[in-house]
């Protein structure tokens, strides 16, 4: 009766438990339905955010591409610009050397010209004289009125001769005062030309003669002038004709009194003299150096216009160079800007999409969920049919059937045993529990950044999972209670019907055992309430439980996925906090959270980069270790270096100073002389100390000119007589001494010729008394150098030129 009175109570919770439990899975899958519908309209924005940003970045790839392509493009145009640029640069040079030249021989010419080189001596001296009354009269040179081209000249020159040196007068009085002055001042002899000569006919050629092809015409008709200089140059060139060959043409001569010249500058003159030979194009190369001086300003001026043209081209090319460097710079910054705003595009794509896979997730499990809440809500309806069916069958069975008051006893010590077994395991579960607890919070502060959504969706469902075991063990205990409470029915029934015999046997019994059933009855219902309480209690504790385990696993499960560790791991690491230090515990975490907002987002590809940086940095430290020994040799090879090259200079100078010392006296007739190193300043020099004869010891710096230059020798003969060369060549050493000196050099240096030989540039005629051979320059034309040598030696003499 009492089973069936506690099955009864059981089934009417868990009745009213079901409907309960019914109405919370009602909510939850509306709740769940929400973040669902919710789940899926940020999975289609997201999926739209990222086909937007694979656009976008598909289109900055293409535009990055098109800036490379256009990038090396300019580059390669900079690159041909810059070529052009230094071609041009050396066409510039070269056409400002070109025009250096040019303008150095333009002013060599024109001073020649202005210093009449070539030209008669009384010309010469005319046209350079500063008497205003004497150059009054005076027009210019003949050479300078008229004008002639180059194959012309050779005829021209051979014609006129020397008259081309003439100089135009105003009239004949000019002339002669012209005259008189050369005469007076014994400055040489010229020729004028007055402006008042008499003009004289044109010996013109016979009849027969013209049309004859070996006559090329007058000279005349070659030759350019002014107008009023015209009867001048009729004058001088009457009879002159050009003819090609002088042979050929005797008989014709001789019928004619005129006077005949070829292009080769071979005459007959009206007398019958016949000259020619070789043709050097002018003894004074007067007309030559006109023309070369007009082709020379000519050519500056078409020299000065190409550089120009140079130039300003240069200038352009530079212009745009700068352009294009700028350009270059400008597309170099927008494809770094380009790069980093492509990075950013494709780093919010990847964002979103472990995004969106986080939220499928997130659906499968809420999928999931939903399910299992519909699966535990029909198991739920069938726990609640089955729990109304039993309390049924346990109210007939309350009716019908009294209970075995023993068979209770006996369950019921049972069951008090079994109570305190349960409150000794439950006391040691909630000592567990307390400690799963503490650890949770302290390994919950490490995985505050772990995703809560996911978290909770995790607990439910090992919370459901949890509370379907819990329902199918209740199940089980019930179907158990059933079969025991119908066995003990049968055994109530037969007890029954065996104490109806006994009372019928024992009448008196009946009432005292009534009694006793009365009482045992109450105390069993006290046992009851007492069960029933610990019953709900140890369920609870056992839901609590399992919600722990399940929370444990989960993060347990969560540790070792995200960072790789377990729990035993951990508790074994050196850096871990007992649980009893919270308040160290409470600051590491604070630190950790500190370094880890430092550190910032996590940057996918820093592996990949640290690997590279590390490969970098290897390779680097190990030319750096090859620097630094390669440094280290290098300074013990300078150090070498510095000792010998320090040992053998102090040798040298040790001889040198010697040699030094012993020359002084024979190049100065007697005295001393020392050669000492200047130590004090960073860069040591020099000192040289000569005491001539009768005077004190000086520095050279206070020494006379001809003395300084005598030291100068005597240092050079030092440092030669060390190390002797083949041959040594002295320019003008001897400028600054005077005879007795010169004597003195010139003894040292025919003693020092015996092992070399000495070229030396000298105008002193002491110091050309010892030479073997001389070699000399002269000019006897101007502009045109000539090398005349003498060669001495013991049986001959002989020039040559």
């Amino acid at each position: 009766v009492l089973q069936a009175s506690a099955q009864i109570a059981r089934c009417q919770n868990i009745v009213e438990d079901g409907r309960k439990r019914e109405r919370d899975f009602i909510d939850k899958k509306e709740r769940v339905e929400r973040e669902l519908e919710g789940l899926h309209k940020e999975e289609r924005e997201l999926e739209g955010a990222i086909k937007r940003g694979e656009g976008v970045a598909q289109g900055l790839a293409k535009r990055k591409e098109a800036l490379d392509e256009d990038f090396r493009r300019r580059e390669a145009e900079l690159q041909r610009l810059q070529e052009d640029l230094s071609h041009t640069e050396v066409e510039l040079k070269e056409a400002e050397g070109e025009l250096h030249r040019l303008r150095f021989h333009l002013n060599s010419l024109s001073d020649m010209q202005r210093r009449f080189e070539g030209y008669a001596e009384g010309v010469r001296a005319i046209m350079t004289s500063d008497g205003a009354s004497l150059r009054e009269g005076i027009i210019g040179v003949l050479t300078d009125m008229v004008e002639v081209d180059p194959p012309y000249e050779a005829p021209l020159e051979a014609a006129l001769g020397h008259t081309l040196q003439s100089l135009i007068v105003k009239g004949q009085e000019e002339a002669f005062k012209a005259i008189r002055y050369l005469k007076e001042g014994r400055l040489g002899r010229g020729s004028f030309l007055p402006m008042d000569i008499p003009l004289l006919l044109a010996h013109d050629i016979p009849p027969q003669m013209k049309g004859d092809q070996r006559f090329l015409g007058p000279l005349l008709d070659f030759v350019r002038t002014k107008g009023e200089y015209r009867p001048l140059l009729e004058t001088l060139l009457n009879g002159v004709w050009l003819v090609k060959d002088l042979r050929g043409i005797k008989e014709e001569h001789k019928a004619w009194a005129g006077i005949l010249v070829t292009m080769e500058g071979d005459l007959w003159d009206r007398h019958g003299v016949l000259s020619g030979g070789s043709w050097d194009p002018s003894p004074t190369g007067i007309l030559a150096r006109k023309r070369e001086i007009k082709e020379t300003e000519q050519a500056i001026f078409k020299q000065e216009e190409e550089q120009k043209k140079l130039s300003t081209r240069l200038e352009e090319l530079r212009e745009k160079a700068v352009v294009i460097k700028g350009e270059l710079e400008t597309l170099r910054e927008d494809g770094y800007q380009m790069e980093r705003e492509e990075l950013r595009v494709k780093g919010e794509v990847d964002d979103a999409k472990r995004t969106l896979v986080v939220l499928k997730r997130k659906e499968e499990i809420l999928t999931f969920e939903l399910a299992q809440i519909d699966m535990e809500a029909e198991q739920l309806r069938d726990e609640v049919k089955r729990a109304i069916a039993d309390m049924a069958d346990g109210r007939k069975i309350k009716e019908e059937k009294g209970g075995h008051i023993e068979e209770v006893k006996g369950k019921l010590l049972k069951l008090r045993e079994e109570r305190d077994q349960l409150r000794h395991g439950v006391t040691e579960l909630q000592v567990q529990l307390a400690s799963l607890q503490e650890r949770e919070r302290n390994l919950g502060r490490g995985l505050e950044e772990l995703d809560r959504t996911e978290d909770s969706l995790s607990v439910q469902q090992e919370r459901k999972e949890g509370q379907l075991k819990e329902v199918q063990k209740r199940s089980e205990d019930a179907v158990e209670a059933d079969k025991q409470i119908r066995e003990s029915l049968g055994g109530l029934i037969t007890a029954r019907e065996q104490k109806v015999n006994a009372l019928d046997q024992e009448g008196e019994g009946v009432k005292g055992i009534r009694e006793e059933i009365s009482a045992r009855e109450a105390s069993l219902k006290g046992v009851r309430g007492e069960l029933k309480e610990i019953q709900e209690s140890i369920a609870q504790q056992g839901i609590a439980l399992s919600q722990i385990e399940m929370e444990m696993r989960h993060l347990t499960e969560r540790i070792q996925e995200r960072y790789g560790l377990t729990l035993s791991s951990l508790l074994g690491q050196e850096d871990y906090v007992p649980l009893d230090d919270r308040e160290g515990a409470e600051k590491r975490l604070s630190d950790l959270k500190q370094k880890v907002e430092r550190l910032g987002e996590v940057y996918p590809g820093a592996v990949e980069e640290y690997e590279d940086l590390k490969k970098r940095y290897e390779f680097l430290e190990a030319q750096k270790e090859d620097l630094q020994q390669s440094l280290a040799n290098l300074g013990k090879t300078i150090a070498e270096i510095n000792r010998t090259s320090t040992t053998r200079f102090q040798e040298t100078f040790a001889k040198a100073n010697k040699e030094f010392q012993g020359l002084v006296p024979r190049l100065f007739g007697g005295g001393r002389g020392a050669l000492v190193l200047d130590e004090s300043s960073p860069e040591p020099g020099v000192d040289i100390f000569i005491q001539p004869p009768g005077k004190r010891l000086k520095d050279v710096d206070l020494l006379s000119g001809g003395e300084k230059a005598m030291a100068a020798i005597a240092f050079i003969f030092a440092l030669f007589l060390l190390r002797p060369t083949p041959f040594c060549l002295l320019d003008e050493v001897d400028a600054a001494l005077d005879d007795a000196n010169i004597d003195r050099f010139a003894a040292v240096l025919k003693a020092l010729s015996g092992q070399s030989q000495f070229i030396l540039i000298s105008h002193n005629k002491g110091t050309m008394e010892i030479a073997d051979a001389l070699y000399g320059i002269t000019m006897e034309n101007p502009g045109v150098s000539k090398v005349v040598s003498v060669r001495f030696n013991e049986e001959a003499l002989s020039v040559s030129g």
